[in-house]
C-alpha cells in the first residue's frame, strides 16, 4: 500500500499566519467569510462541507500576495503553497470557525 504524501505543515502554518497578520486580507477576506458563515448558521443553512471553499478564495489571494512579496513573482505561489497546502489551511480555517462560533454562542 503506497504511503500518502503528507502536507507541509510548516507551509500551512506560514500561510495562515501571513493571512491572519495582513490587515487587508483579514478584513476583506477572512472576517467577511466568517460573518457570512455566521449568518448561515443563524438561519440554519450552514453546510460544513462548503465552508472550506468559502475560505479558499481568501487563502488563494493570500498565497499570491505572499509569493509576490517574498518570491520572484506572483505566479510562484503554486510551488510555494501547492493546492494540498491551501486546501488543508481552508479545512483548518473552517474547523476553527465552527469551534469559535459555538463557543461564542453558548451563552
Amino acid at each position: 500500500m503506497p504511503k500518502r504524501r503528507q502536507v507541509d505543515r510548516d507551509a500551512v502554518t506560514e500561510l495562515g499566519l501571513y493571512i491572519g497578520n495582513d490587515g487587508q486580507l483579514y478584513e476583506s477576506g477572512t472576517r467577511m467569510v466568517e460573518k457570512n458563515l455566521a449568518r448561515k448558521m443563524a438561519r440554519g443553512k450552514y453546510d460544513p462541507r462548503k465552508a472550506p471553499k468559502a475560505f479558499s478564495y481568501t487563502i488563494l489571494r493570500g498565497a499570491k500576495k505572499y509569493a509576490k512579496e517574498f518570491g520572484s513573482s506572483e505566479a510562484e505561489f503554486k510551488t510555494m503553497f501547492p493546492k494540498k497546502v491551501r486546501d488543508e489551511l481552508a479545512r483548518q480555517a473552517a474547523r476553527s470557525f465552527e469551534v469559535e462560533h459555538r463557543i461564542r454562542n453558548k451563552k
